[in-house]
């Protein structure tokens, strides 16, 4: 994975989503979480590139990743 993620820990308004992945990664620590859909394509352009997105959905989608099949079955 190359590094482009997004560094927006020091966001007080995004802690709700901060304890979403904290409550993911206490369920399976043993995987990488990601969001995505929607939501990642909104972080990026109004945190990334200051571009303002009005909401449509309010979901969030995350995704994990798994090294080997084997982990995946766990």
């Amino acid at each position: 994975m190359t590094d482009s993620s997004l560094d927006l820990s020091a966001r007080a308004d995004l802690d709700w989503l901060a304890e979403l992945i904290g409550d993911a990664k206490q369920a399976a620590p043993s995987v990488e979480w990601l969001v995505v859909g929607a939501l990642a394509r909104d972080l990026h352009l109004g945190y990334a590139h200051g571009i303002r997105v009005d909401r449509v959905t309010t979901d969030t989608d995350l995704a994990l990743t798994v090294a080997t099949w084997t982990e995946f079955a766990g």
